[in-house]
């Protein structure tokens, strides 16, 4: 998925209301949506990382 997709999806779920979260081994690792926030990506999207380190373990 590229970073544009990304954010279109994102900001398509601020706009619904709604919150994707992706959990890995019971803990949040990356919100999208409306309720993301506080992070760097949530300066230009809806997207929070919550642990950079698992979701490269995911994603590598």
């Amino acid at each position: 998925m590229s970073i544009g997709r990304l954010r279109e999806l994102a900001e398509e779920l601020e706009v619904a209301g709604y919150t994707v979260e992706v959990v890995y081994r019971g803990r949040v690792v990356l919100r999208a949506g409306r309720h993301a926030r506080g992070s760097l990506l949530g300066r230009v999207m809806p997207v929070e990382v919550k642990d950079v380190k698992a979701l490269l373990t995911l994603l590598l």
